[in-house]
């Protein structure tokens, strides 16, 4: 029928390609070799996503081979869940990555800290849809408690194009940033698409950092003076009232 001389035209001869390389490596007289060849054949199968193409395939394999159509296509579909699975677990790992920020080449020192840099992500959108908050969240919380150096310098610039009467938009940011930059901020402002940072947030992602700016004080060997660790157990106080 024309429909599979179009499938075969468009793809065979990659596929027969794949075929006939499997099949010169069996010894095709031996059952062995055989099941080898069906083996190899389902795993070509597999990749391919057209059912039509898949069935066409295993009707020449069926052919060749003595072996039901039905049994080769079952192997292949077999093969065909195998290989999604992986591509899930792979894809998966790879979202938990991104975001745990193992792969954040512009905030590399979010992996490290990853509550800190989540709750600094959410305060900078919250000044993005807020500015009129700049002056109480620049009370609140000093850019020098920032955790990551990224996210603080982000702070940094928005608290001051604000405090100068200028506009703050992602566009009037692209002077001190670099496209990299701007495009994590881009992400930020993403990944609260639709969602209204609310003044409660922006107090509990403020808690956070300091909490986190508190615990790296108290951590750091050498540096922990008695202060820094009374201040440290008020704030934990007062997240538990």
């Amino acid at each position: 029928p024309a429909r599979f001389r179009q499938l075969l035209e468009a793809s065979g001869n990659d596929v027969e390609y794949r075929l006939q390389k499997i099949r010169s490596q069996c010894d095709m007289k031996t059952p062995d070799g055989k099941i080898t060849y069906l083996s190899g054949a389902a795993d070509v199968l597999a990749t391919l996503e057209n059912r039509v193409e898949q069935e066409v395939y295993a009707g020449r394999l069926a052919e060749e081979t003595g072996v039901d159509r039905s049994a080769i296509l079952l192997q292949a579909d077999k093969k065909s869940r195998k290989r999604m699975q992986i591509k899930n677990k792979k894809e998966f790992r790879a979202f938990a990555q991104q975001t745990a920020g193992y792969r954040d080449t512009v905030n590399p020192e979010k992996k490290d800290h990853l509550r800190a840099a989540n709750a600094e992500e959410g305060l900078i959108v919250y000044l993005f849809q807020h500015p009129d908050a700049a002056g109480r969240v620049s009370a609140a919380l000093p850019a020098e408690k920032f955790i990551t150096a990224f996210n603080r310098r982000v702070y940094q610039v928005i608290l001051g194009k604000i405090k100068n009467g200028k506009a703050c938009s992602l566009t009037d940011l692209s002077e001190g940033f670099s496209v990299d930059e701007i495009a994590a901020v881009a992400k930020m402002l993403a990944q609260y698409h639709q969602v209204a940072v609310t003044a409660q947030d922006a107090g509990e992602y403020i808690d956070v950092i300091l909490q986190e700016n508190g615990k790296m004080k108290v951590q750091s060997a050498g540096s922990a003076q008695p202060q820094d660790i009374r201040e440290y157990l008020e704030r934990l106080k007062e997240q538990k009232k």
